[in-house]
C-alpha cells in the first residue's frame, strides 16, 4: 500500500546527521541532506542505502526526530530515503526551523506559515 501523506510539506536544505543499527552488523553513523520536511516525515540524501522499515534517528542543531524508513530509491550516486516519524516524534516550525527553508504551497497562492526571515 502507498505511503500517502496530507501534511504540509516543505523544502529545505540542511545537513543531518543519521544513525541506525542494521539487522547485519553495528551501528552505523553518517551525514545526509534534508531535502523536504512535514510534521509526519522527511526525505534524505544519502551516500548508502538504508533498508524499508528500519528505525532511523535524525539529530541536527539540538533536535531529535526518529521514524521508520518507508522507501530507500537509488539515485545516480546517492540514495533518496523517504522516512515517516514516529507519533511522538512529529516535527513542527516550533520544533526545528531547517535551513533554506521553503513553503512551495505560496506559488499557489496559500498563505505560508514560515516566518519571513
Amino acid at each position: 500500500m502507498p505511503y500517502v501523506c496530507n501534511d504540509r510539506r516543505y523544502l529545505c536544505s540542511e545537513l543531518v546527521m543519521l544513525r541506525w543499527s542494521p539487522s547485519w552488523g553495528p551501528t552505523v553513523e553518517t551525514h545526509a541532506n534534508l531535502e523536504s520536511i512535514w510534521a509526519s516525515g522527511a526525505t534524505l540524501t544519502t551516500e548508502c542505502p538504508v533498508a524499508e522499515e528500519t528505525l532511523l534517528q535524525i539529530r541536527t542543531w539540538g533536535c531529535e526526530l526518529r521514524g521508520y524508513v518507508k522507501l530507500c530509491t537509488p539515485n545516480g550516486f546517492d540514495y533518496t530515503v523517504e522516512l515517516e516519524f514516529l507519533p511522538q516524534s512529529k516535527w513542527s516550525l516550533t520544533k526545528f526551523v531547517p535551513d533554506h527553508l521553503f513553503d512551495p504551497s505560496v506559488l499557489l497562492g496559500f498563505p505560508t506559515l514560515v516566518a519571513a526571515s
